[in-house]
C-alpha cells in the first residue's frame, strides 16, 4: 500500500518574497532538474481567491483583518505553515484527474476544517514534477485574532493530522496508509507557477480606461496635473450611476401612471359591482409590486456605489504599492553608485537553510536569493554558500558581486585599502 506524504515548514514574511516565486512558477530558471516546463500550465489552485496576488500581500491582509492583538507584526516573525501533500508516483498513475483532484481537495478541506478556509490562503497542485503534489499556505490566526504559530502547528497536533487524513483517504476508497513517522522523505519541490485565468465577474461592468486619471493641465515643468482619486469617482458616478438614478426616476413615473389607470378600471369594476374588500386588497397588491420594483434598482445603484468604492481603495493601495517600490529602487540604485563597477553587483534579498530538503551530496541546501540592479530577484542554491556567507558575515540589503559560485564583498568607491604602515 501506498505511503501518504504530509509535511509541514514554518515561514517568515521575508521568506515569502522566495515563496511566491517558487511555488507560483515565477521564474523558467529552475535547479531542479524535475520540473518539466512544458507541463506547468497542468498546475491548478483549488483557493478561488487572490489568485493574481503576491504571497506577501495576501498573508499580508489576512492578518490585518483577523489580527486583534495591540503588538506590531513583525516580518521577520511566522506569517504561514506550509504543508505538503503527495504520495509515490505507482499511486498517481492508478488515478483519473478527478480522482487526483479529489484526493487533494480532500486534504485541503481538512486543513480549510480546522484552521478556517479563510486562513488558508493558497492550496496549489504541481503537476510539473516527477509527482504531483500540493503546497497548503496556512496563516496562524487564533479563533480569538492572535497571530501564534506556536500554539495552532503543535508538534503533537501536526501528527495526528498526519493520521485523520490517512483515514479520511481511505473512507474516500483511496489505497493509501499513513507514512512512517521521522521518515526521511525527500521533498519535492519546485520553482515558479504560471497564473490561472482569473475568473472575473462582476454585476456592472466599467471600462478599465474610464478608471484612468485623465490629464486636466499639462506642464512643461514638472508632472502633469491629473484628476485626484475623488474626481475619477464622480466622473465614474456620472457615467455610470446617473443613468441608473435616471432609470429608476422613469420608473417612479411609470409605477404611478400604471397604479392610477389600474386603480381607475379597477375601482369602477369594484365600486359597480359593491366589492370594496377586492378593491383594497387589489390596490395594496400593486402598490407593494412597485415598492419592490424600486428597490431593485436602488439595490443595482447600492451595488454600484460599494464596488466603485471597493476601486477606489484597491487604486489607493495599488498607488501606495508602486510608490514603495519606486523607493526601494531609488534607494537600491543609490546604494548601487557607491560601489565599483555597479553593472555587476547583487543586493542580497534573503539567504538561509532551504525551503525543501534537497539533496546536495547528502547534506541539506542552502540559499541565497539576490537581485541586480534593474534586474528580476534570482535564487542560487548549494551548501557552499553557507560558509561563504557566515564567513563574508553578510547581511540582508548587502552588497556583492558574484564569481561563478563565488560570493565577494563589493569594494565602496570611496574605500582605501591600508597598505600596512603602522600610525
Amino acid at each position: 500500500m501506498s505511503k501518504l506524504v504530509c509535511n509541514f515548514d514554518k515561514y517568515k514574511g521575508v521568506q515569502l518574497y522566495g515563496m511566491d516565486i517558487h511555488i507560483q512558477r515565477k521564474t523558467d530558471n529552475h535547479s531542479n532538474k524535475d520540473i518539466d516546463l512544458s507541463r506547468k500550465h497542468l498546475n491548478y489552485e483549488l483557493v478561488a481567491e487572490h489568485q493574481n496576488e503576491h504571497y506577501y500581500t495576501r498573508a499580508k491582509n489576512r492578518i490585518e483583518q483577523g489580527y486583534t492583538g495591540k503588538r506590531k507584526i513583525r516580518k521577520d516573525g511566522v506569517w504561514t505553515g506550509n504543508v505538503i501533500i503527495s504520495s509515490d508516483q505507482e499511486f498517481f498513475k492508478k488515478l483519473t484527474p478527478e480522482q487526483e483532484r479529489e484526493f487533494f481537495k480532500t486534504a485541503y478541506d481538512f486543513y480549510c476544517e480546522k484552521y478556517g478556509k479563510e486562513n488558508v490562503i493558497s492550496a496549489m497542485v504541481h503537476k510539473d514534477e516527477t509527482t504531483p503534489h500540493l503546497h497548503l499556505l496556512i496563516v496562524p490566526l487564533t479563533k480569538d485574532g492572535r497571530l501564534c504559530a506556536k500554539e495552532l502547528f503543535d508538534r503533537e497536533a501536526l501528527r495526528s493530522f498526519h493520521d485523520i487524513i490517512a483515514k479520511r483517504l481511505q473512507q474516500r476508497g483511496f489505497n493509501i496508509e499513513r507514512g512512517e513517522r521521522n521518515a526521511k522523505v525527500k521533498r519535492i519541490e519546485t520553482d515558479e507557477y504560471k497564473r490561472l485565468k482569473k475568473d472575473n465577474q462582476v454585476t456592472v461592468k466599467i471600462n478599465p480606461n474610464d478608471t484612468v486619471a485623465t490629464v486636466l493641465e499639462k506642464k512643461l515643468i514638472g508632472a502633469d496635473v491629473k484628476e485626484t482619486p475623488e474626481q475619477i469617482a464622480n466622473r465614474l458616478t456620472q457615467k455610470y450611476v446617473k443613468p441608473l438614478t435616471d432609470e429608476l426616476t422613469d420608473l417612479r413615473t411609470e409605477k404611478a401612471l400604471s397604479e392610477k389607470r389600474n386603480d381607475a378600471i379597477k375601482y369602477a369594476k369594484a365600486f359597480s359591482q359593491s366589492r370594496e374588500n377586492e378593491f383594497i386588497a387589489l390596490y395594496h397588491s400593486l402598490k407593494e409590486f412597485g415598492e419592490k420594483h424600486v428597490s431593485t434598482a436602488l439595490e443595482k445603484i447600492q451595488n454600484l456605489v460599494s464596488k466603485l468604492n471597493t476601486e477606489k481603495q484597491k487604486e489607493r493601495e495599488q498607488r501606495a504599492l508602486e510608490r514603495e517600490k519606486e523607493l526601494k529602487e531609488k534607494q537600491r540604485n543609490n546604494q548601487f553608485a557607491q560601489y565599483r563597477e555597479p553593472d555587476s553587483l547583487y543586493s542580497v534579498l534573503d539567504f538561509g537553510k532551504a525551503p525543501y530538503q534537497f539533496e546536495d551530496n547528502g547534506k541539506p541546501s542552502y540559499y541565497i536569493a539576490v537581485q541586480a540592479q534593474n534586474e528580476r530577484p534570482k535564487i542560487l542554491w548549494g551548501t557552499e554558500y553557507q560558509d561563504q556567507i557566515q564567513a563574508l558575515n553578510i547581511r540582508n540589503g548587502d552588497i556583492v558581486r558574484l564569481n561563478g559560485s563565488k560570493i565577494e564583498r563589493a569594494e565602496e568607491i570611496n574605500h582605501k585599502a591600508s597598505k600596512g604602515v603602522k600610525i
